[in-house]
């Protein structure tokens, strides 16, 4: 398909046309998981639809086990995404010891660190990927492809899509005709690579085949842009990749594809940072360009990775955010550098918990060693608070655990609080916004 002529497409899912219970449960995802390698899908959905379930302690606590969460937690809702501190911190140091006994429960921490909210994934959906990259292509693993959104100059960042910041998905962003980042493709520190998607700088749009269901029979192709056009072409890639070496994780796609991107651009606009490991990563073009080339070579002698493994910890700075008055005031929480050298980061997770009247003013970064990942800008997002908010960053890819300590900044960037006032009249501001009954742009 496209950049893969040889391949075959299994099945072809539109939004809207599949089953409702599909839609509703996201199963179209993995849909067919059996005999499809990839799913590469043009789409974007913020609302995390929370399905109501009921969740017994998912940790088998082997014999011997000192601190099982399960006699920890005991009253706490497993399905909530809203543990008690004490369970969290149970659940913490439990899978630190016990993660090699008690491996499945323990790498998806999403299950009980996040609750449903804007941006966020669903339990449900997220079952879907786990059920993907496990049990599709005979345990190796479906590979999922995500356009990263058309949204960037609303300040949209990748961030806050719950399927294009999942560890399992490859977030693809855009570039124009001179392989420049693209004007509307979203950007964000959870963006994996880039491909061609058209500009409308220099006029130039992607050609597409039109679905025969369209029953354009006089019309072979239809021109436009968009991340929804990149996409499809990492999807090509990914398809050769498989073609040469059929042996390859899901997992393993990621590094072949990671490994071999190139940058055909490094200006200071591009936002490019080198880690510890001497990976190159930008919020714009993620790991660089896709090479089809280069990543189909690399595939044929690629050294097949050994088993996800997760290593956590937890940090509280207990100081309050002081608001802005000019300057920004920073409160810090670090977290001491932790596990072996042999541990070698793909990608990091952070789960934020913040009571704020305003949490669109917040700046939140995770810095180590003089790389720092920004997690979310002031964005006059609305809401009061975050909640086990899942953040995440691919900007120490190939960082080995012991290398140094993360720290998770957080300031105030916007003075006052906010209420309805300042939101303008719309139906979001009604729906969402605070209201404390006067006009001064203070919620008090």
């Amino acid at each position: 398909v496209g950049a893969a002529p040889g391949a075959g497409i299994a099945s072809c899912t539109m939004m809207g046309a599949n089953l409702a219970s599909e839609y509703y449960d996201g199963s179209f995802i993995s849909h067919h998981h059996d005999v499809n390698d990839i799913s590469s899908n043009s789409w974007g959905y913020d609302l995390c639809e929370r399905h109501s379930y009921s969740a017994s302690c998912p940790f088998s606590c082997p014999s011997g086990t000192s601190s099982c969460p399960c006699d920890v937690c005991d009253g706490d809702d497993w399905s909530s995404g809203d543990l008690s501190s004490s369970c969290e911190a149970a659940v913490v140091s439990y899978c630190s010891y016990y993660f090699n006994n008690d491996v499945t429960p323990c790498l998806e921490l999403d299950h009980y660190f996040v609750q449903c909210g804007y941006g966020q994934l669903s339990t449900a959906a997220h079952d879907k990927l786990v059920e993907g990259t496990t049990a599709g292509r005979g345990g190796l693993g479906m590979v999922f492809v995500f356009a990263a959104g058309n949204s960037y100059d609303v300040g949209q960042d990748v961030n806050y899509e719950g399927y294009q910041n999942s560890r399992f998905t490859m977030s693809v962003g855009a570039l124009g005709q001179d392989l420049k980042h693209a004007s509307y493709s979203s950007t964000g520190a959870p963006v994996f690579i880039s491909a061609p998607g058209g500009d409308s700088e220099n006029y130039h749009g992607m050609l597409a085949a039109q679905p025969l269901s369209h029953g354009l029979t006089d019309n072979c192709g239809d021109a436009g842009m968009g991340t929804s056009y990149a996409a499809p072409l990492v999807s090509g890639v990914v398809a050769m990749v498989l073609e040469a070496n059929p042996n390859l994780t899901w997992r393993d796609v990621q590094g072949v594809l990671a490994s071999t991107a190139t940058r055909p651009h490094e200006d200071a606009e591009d936002q490019w940072t080198t880690n510890q490991a001497g990976v190159k990563h930008s919020y714009k073009y993620g790991f660089g360009l896709v090479d089809a080339l280069a990543a189909t070579a690399a595939a044929t002698t690629w050294t097949t990775w050994g088993a996800e493994l997760t290593l956590m910890t937890q940090t509280v700075s207990g100081e309050a955010l002081v608001d802005f008055d000019g300057a920004e005031h920073w409160v810090e929480s670090e977290a001491a550098a932790f596990g072996s050298s042999e541990f070698v980061i793909e990608g990091v997770a952070v789960y934020v918990t913040i009571k704020h009247p305003r949490r669109g003013d917040l700046r939140i970064e995770l810095e180590r060693n003089g790389v720092t990942s920004l997690l979310t800008d002031d964005k006059l997002e609305f809401g009061t608070r975050y909640t086990h908010h899942k953040y995440t960053t691919l900007r120490h890819w190939g960082e080995r655990a012991d290398e140094g300590a993360f720290t998770l900044r957080v300031a105030d960037r916007r003075a006052g609080s906010g209420d309805d006032d300042d939101l303008g009249s719309n139906y979001w501001a009604e729906y969402y916004a605070d209201d404390d009954g006067d006009d001064d742009g203070l919620l008090v």
